[in-house]
């Protein structure tokens, strides 16, 4: 499963977690 996340400045550390959270699950992440 693909995940798109996209963000503002504000949510940076947060977008940061969920990548690496999604990551070590096995989705495929587009340009995080």
């Amino acid at each position: 499963m693909r995940v798109h996340i996209a963000t503002d400045h504000a949510g940076m550390e947060l977008s940061s977690h969920l990548i690496t959270a999604l990551s070590a699950n096995g989705y495929e992440m587009v340009d995080p």
